[in-house]
């Protein structure tokens, strides 16, 4: 099993894997997946501070954690599929299916994570706000965040083909 996981064959590149590897690191460049957080960062403050007192300074650093927390998550998320499933990503062989089972097997686990991760955090930093509706609204800003991140990645895999 080991030997499968570290022989990569010519149309299954590690920069393949990566590329698609995890929310909200979809981008496999350190200074894209930094950038790309922006946004995110900027959207959950955003949706929190509707119903809550939390600060930006609170949000960037559960975004931070749990982005480096979800790399390794994501990194062995791929290396079960493509070890137990034997699902790889390839820009030229690759079907619609393969790319909707890694993306969602990569991002469920990693969307878990970030709510519970990012929630257990500003939980005891936000004034206004328990149980429930505490987390149905880190949920929410979670669902748009991963959807803003969603297109941005969409744009960028777009900018990348033309």
């Amino acid at each position: 099993m080991a030997d499968k996981l570290l022989k990569v064959s010519p149309k299954r590149s590690a920069m393949t894997l990566l590329a698609n590897v995890a929310v909200p690191l979809f981008f496999p460049q350190p200074l894209l997946a930094l950038l790309a957080l922006m946004p995110i960062i900027a959207i959950e403050t955003l949706l929190l501070r509707r119903r809550t007192s939390v600060s930006w300074r609170d949000v960037s650093v559960a975004n931070v954690c749990s982005t480096i927390v979800g790399i390794p998550l994501a990194l062995v998320s791929v290396m079960v599929l493509g070890s137990m499933f034997e699902v790889f990503l390839d820009k030229n062989y690759s079907r619609l299916s393969d790319v909707l089972f890694v993306l969602l097997a990569v991002t469920v686990p990693c969307f878990a994570l970030s709510v519970y991760l990012e929630g257990s955090y500003l939980r005891s930093r936000v004034i206004g706000l328990s149980g429930r509706s505490f987390w149905f609204t880190v949920t929410k800003a979670h669902c748009y965040s991963y959807l803003a991140l969603l297109v941005i990645y969409c744009l960028w895999i777009s900018a990348e083909i033309s």
